[in-house]
């Protein structure tokens, strides 16, 4: 992590956008933000791997400058570093290495701390684990051969079958009770975990095994790109034939079947490559396929949506508030506070870029399976309101305070927050790994509240009542009961009287049971062309009652009950004791 060690002294004079400025408390800020946001990015892309930090510009600066520079740098951002451990230390125990700008003159310049940089770095390789991993020679001979493809031949891809013939040839496929096929499998594995290629072990990409991943980049950013910007030779032959899908794209951040050939031309890819790559796309999040004809298919690219003015609050009928909180993502060293101050969520915050266009990808992808009206959807770069089922709901990215916010329309608002945030979840896991976490607050005056501590978010299906505790917020105590009056809007009872539906379902079957529970909202009943009423979800139960007690009144009350019966469910009443207590049996006994 290279950064200008100038900008860590206050009143410095440097060079910055081509003028003279004097460093002050904002461009020291921004130094800090810079190289907090390269320490958690290698945390949670590359776990375990060395940082070295490097100031530039030593040759400006005094030995007192320089102390005092790693002195703020230490105290603002190394000791609430993630990975401190991770990063390299200079001869004399820093953190840090400050470097010469300059490395030549009259008289010649002896400035040993390049060179001490670079032993650092040589030395740090070679403790690398992979560095002294064996491998068969065999295949070291098949790397150099697949290189040298590569290098001379100028093919930054090839076919499965063509590694295998290259294998066969190099003499693998000879040890006992391997065959060619799984020990090619076994090597492409290995080297794609090194990052030497691309290779999935997927039906569908199996085939593809790509030698230089900038392939792969160049590929992407043939869709995802500014055209003002970045052009490409095809650019004016498709702005000409086909300039209404041209402009859908720009303007509607949505990608036409009938642009892909033109974007992936015949002289440079196949038919299938070009399959892959939409797959590949779909596969990292960056393009969500639109429910449309097979006959004209296209995707949402969630990262070409523009920037807008164009935002829709939500508003609700007699008068009543929507539900708000904020989704506040952080790495999973942070600590867990109940009550966090607005310094605290801008510190520990932590939203990776690409992280909000794929929620909203994902979102997309559930209204779409839900039956959510597509014409009542708002789509920016920062924001977006969509439906689940008939619930509206808004997402929007705000910076400012390192969180997005989530209004919410329905009046038992937190089973559709629970879809939200399982949404959310999800696409930390497949994109980001389990180096985030992802947790629900609402605001009190200046303050944000853990959800779960209030009991409005219910993580557990718990059948005991909420336990009194007091908060200190703003130096002041604040009981639990005072402040769950204050969130009203989140602790709306469920509406009594008689329900259309109840739907029971084993824990492990919810993301489908959320799913047709969205779905059946969304149809009419044919004697009172309504919606139906289904019992509440229970996530959405009063935590004032037990929930034995909630489902058992639930179910008197229903006229339809309607049990998800899996090999899950038949796997788990297999299991069962005699004298087990059991939720799904409960509501089987009361129907």
């Amino acid at each position: 992590v290279v950064f200008n060690a100038q900008e860590l002294v206050l009143g410095q004079t440097i060079e910055m956008d081509e003028t003279l400025k004097m460093v002050d408390e904002s461009v020291q800020s921004r130094c800090f933000e810079y190289v907090r946001l390269w320490c958690k990015s290698v945390f949670l892309f590359a776990p375990g791997a060395p940082i070295i930090l490097v100031g530039t510009h030593k040759d400006k600066l005094t030995e007192e400058q320089l102390e005092q520079a790693y002195g703020v740098l230490h105290k603002e951002v190394l000791l609430k570093a993630p990975n401190v451990e991770a990063l390299a230390k200079t001869p004399e125990k820093k953190f840090c290495f400050f470097v010469s700008n300059v490395t030549q003159g009259r008289p010649p310049v002896h400035d040993p701390s390049v060179k001490i940089l670079r032993d650092a770095i040589e030395a740090l390789a070679m403790n690398q684990k992979h560095v002294h991993e064996l491998a068969p020679i065999k295949w070291h001979a098949m790397r150099d051969q697949m290189a040298s493809i590569e290098k001379n031949e100028g093919r930054q891809r090839i076919s499965l079958d063509t590694v295998t013939g290259i294998a066969r040839k190099q003499g693998l496929g000879t040890l006992d009770g391997i065959t060619l096929e799984e020990e090619v499998a076994g090597m492409l594995q290995q080297f794609h975990d090194l990052g030497l290629l691309v290779w999935y072990n997927k039906p569908s990409l199996r085939d593809l095994v790509v030698l230089n991943p900038q392939w792969l980049i160049n590929a992407a950013s043939t869709i995802i790109r500014n055209p003002d910007i970045h052009k490409m030779e095809c650019d004016p032959q498709i702005i000409r034939r086909f300039k209404q899908a041209w402009r859908k794209l720009q303007n509607e951040a949505t990608l036409l079947d009938k642009l892909i050939p033109h974007l992936y031309p015949d002289e440079t890819y196949t038919d299938t490559e070009r399959s892959q790559i939409v797959v590949l796309l779909e596969m990292f999040g960056l393009i969500v396929r639109l429910h449309d004809d097979e006959e004209s298919k296209s995707w949402l690219v969630p990262s070409l949506l523009k920037n807008s003015k164009q935002i829709s609050p939500l508003t609700c009928e007699n008068g009543r508030n929507p539900a708000v909180c904020y989704l506040f993502v952080a790495l999973d060293d942070a600590e867990n506070e109940r009550v966090l101050s607005q310094a605290d969520i801008l510190e520990d915050g932590f939203l990776p870029a690409g992280l909000f266009p794929r929620i909203i990808g994902n979102a997309v992808k559930w209204a779409q399976q839900t039956n959510g009206a597509s014409s009542t959807w708002i789509l920016t770069a920062t924001h977006a309101h969509l439906c689940f089922g008939v619930d509206e709901f808004t997402l929007d990215l705000d910076e400012s305070i390192n969180c997005i916010k989530l209004t919410i329309k329905p009046l038992l608002p937190t089973g559709l927050f629970n879809r939200i945030l399982s949404i959310v979840r999800r696409s930390i896991q497949d994109y980001f790994g389990e180096r985030l976490t992802v947790s629900g607050l609402v605001k009190y005056e200046d303050s944000y509240i853990d959800m779960v501590s209030l009991g409005l978010q219910i993580e557990n299906e718990t059948t005991g009542k909420q336990k009194r505790e007091t908060f200190k917020i703003n130096g002041q105590m604040k009981s639990l009961d005072e402040l769950r009056k204050y969130f009203g809007q989140w602790t709306i009872q469920p509406k009594g009287g008689d329900y259309d539906v109840y739907l029971s379902y084993l824990k492990c079957d919810a993301l489908f049971a959320a799913k047709l529970y969205d779905c059946q909202r969304s149809e009419k009943l044919e004697a009172t062309g309504a919606g139906p009423c289904l019992f509440p979800e229970r996530t959405q139960l009063s935590p004032g009652r037990t929930v034995a007690e909630q489902i058992v009144e639930g179910i008197s009350k229903s006229r339809v009950f309607v049990p998800i019966i899996s090999k899950a469910v038949l796997n788990h009443l297999d299991n069962l004791k005699d004298d087990s207590c059991d939720l799904m049996l409960l509501e089987w006994w009361a129907a």
